[in-house]
C-alpha cells in the first residue's frame, strides 16, 4: 500500500524540483550556445555530451534503406 503523502512531502519535492529545473535550463542553454560558437582554426568545433550519439543517429538515418 502506497505511503500518504503530507504536505511536508509535496514541499519537499516542489523544492527539489525547483533546484533541478534551473539546472536543466542552464545546461540547454550552455548546449546551444556551444553550438552556435565558431569553432576554433584547425578544429571541427566544441566536443558536447551527447554529441557523437546524436551525430552517429543522423548518419544511421541517411543510410538506412528507403
Amino acid at each position: 500500500m502506497p505511503a500518504r503523502l503530507t504536505p511536508r512531502i509535496w514541499r519537499n519535492l516542489a523544492e527539489v524540483q525547483s533546484k533541478i529545473f534551473p539546472i536543466e535550463k542552464l545546461r540547454e542553454f550552455c548546449t546551444r550556445v556551444f553550438r552556435a560558437t565558431k569553432p576554433a582554426p584547425a578544429t571541427k568545433g566544441p566536443l558536447i555530451p551527447g554529441d557523437p550519439e546524436r551525430e552517429a543517429g543522423q548518419v544511421r538515418r541517411k543510410r538506412a534503406c528507403r
